[in-house]
């Protein structure tokens, strides 16, 4: 009997299992090229390399990626009652020209800066990364909205890819693997090749949907600026009071870390169209399922490679990365312990967006970075690199502890008003 319970469940959740599959080959190969980068890298070449990739990550933001998420929920929604993503796509282009073009007048400012910060003249390579990341990101976000996940996927798997070959067949240096970044960037656009042309037509231009996608992303813009600086503060600290080399071995832990608590956005992201069908439709039992069901099973299954990498943190560090990164493993323990949690709080990204309660959502982002960074202050000069993980996991508990909270009581509430309004037809 229980085998055949779990046997119509794989079948239930073949969709969700292919998807996870696909995105644990691309979580694998980004482990394998951190691997490879680092063993390439010197030290100081890597810990600048870190820095680099905390820009870029600082650009993509505030250039375009506060704005990603929108096809996701309003051009679902608009699919359902149109047909296509038209639009919220040609709502979303426009945003992004003006956001794009204060980026790049704030580039040309600040370029100089950013390469004495960096203390290498690369600022044009991550001005050029940036500028071709804006069409793999768009790529990805469309794939999700249509439900074409695998495909999704497949945009950054093939710039993994495609980096991996460039790093065994060329000696490297920080800027040829600039160079590798960029090229292996433009290879995920051969994915335009699969996009639904109907899905978009001509311009259509519509106030409402403008506004929303508008407000949506301002306020993704503030809360991702939170997030961005949870490590950018981490950085900032590190480097202030222990130097470059340390950032470098801070961000060992950092990445995988990011490694494991990233493919929790899969979830949010598999399950964000069933969720804004559901509502539309006041369907409670599949929110039901959702909230009640897949996410405590999800979140029980992924225990166990938690537990496993707190037990081989020190193999794993050492192993893959030598000795001289073994200041990276009690960072890695406490930051795993915080990437299982964040696999039950992911869940509330759905509730807050669905429900337009974004607005909320970034608000905490905020708090929980200027908690963070409060937090660095006070335990990075006591305990180094550790403090830096001790700050980001304590902002990240107090936080979620409200959102969780407040999330709960929206989602109860609409199902109660739901089942009110059901009960009087009846």
């Amino acid at each position: 009997m229980k085998l055949n319970k779990c046997i119509n469940l794989i079948k239930e959740k073949l969709d969700l299992i292919r998807y996870i599959l696909f995105k644990m080959s691309d979580m694998g190969l980004a482990f394998l090229l951190t691997l490879i980068i680092v063993k390439k890298l010197t030290n100081y070449e890597y810990g600048v390399y870190t820095l680099i990739l905390t820009i870029l990550g600082m650009l993509v933001i505030f250039g375009f990626s506060w704005t990603s998420s929108s096809l996701m929920y309003f051009g679902v929604e608009e699919k359902l009652k149109y047909g296509s993503l038209n639009r919220t796509f040609w709502s979303r282009n426009i945003i992004l020209v003006i956001s794009y073009s204060i980026i790049v007048i704030l580039f040309i400012y600040f370029q100089n800066k950013i390469n004495n910060y960096l203390t290498e003249k690369v600022s044009i390579y991550i001005f050029i990364w940036m500028t071709i990341r804006i069409f793999t990101d768009y790529l990805s976000s469309y794939f999700l909205a249509i439900e074409k996940r695998e495909i999704s996927i497949l945009v950054t798997l093939t710039t993994k890819i495609v980096t991996l070959f460039l790093l065994f067949i060329i000696n490297m240096t920080l800027k040829k693997m600039l160079i590798f970044s960029i090229v292996a960037e433009l290879s995920g656009l051969i994915w335009l090749l699969k996009i639904n042309k109907k899905d978009f037509g001509k311009f259509i231009f519509d106030q409402k949907i403008f506004k929303q996608v508008l407000s949506f992303g301002f306020w993704q813009l503030f809360g991702f600026s939170g997030l961005y600086l949870i490590n950018f503060g981490d950085n900032l600290v590190i480097k202030h009071y222990l130097g470059v080399e340390k950032v470098g071995i801070y961000n060992i832990s950092y990445q995988l870390f990011m490694g494991m608590a990233a493919f929790s956005y899969l979830f949010s992201n598999y399950f964000a169209p069933q969720v804004v069908k559901a509502i539309k439709e006041k369907n409670i039992d599949i929110l039901n399922s959702i909230f009640k069901k897949d996410r405590f099973i999800l979140v029980g299954i992924l225990i166990i490679p938690h537990v496993i990498v707190i037990f081989l943190a020190k193999k794993i560090i050492i192993s893959f990365y030598g000795v001289s990164y073994v200041g990276a493993i009690i960072p890695l323990i406490i930051l795993t312990i915080e990437s299982l949690l964040k696999y039950f709080t992911v869940f509330n990204i759905l509730i807050y967006n669905c429900f337009k309660k974004y607005s909320f959502l970034q608000i905490i982002n905020i708090i929980q970075a200027s908690l963070n960074i409060g937090f660095d202050i006070l335990f990075v000069p006591k305990f180094g690199i550790v403090g830096a993980a001790y700050a980001t996991i304590l902002s990240f508990l107090i936080v979620s502890i409200i959102e969780t909270s407040y999330g709960e009581y929206i989602l109860n509430k609409f199902k109660k008003e739901v089942l009110e309004i059901k009960n009087m037809k009846r």
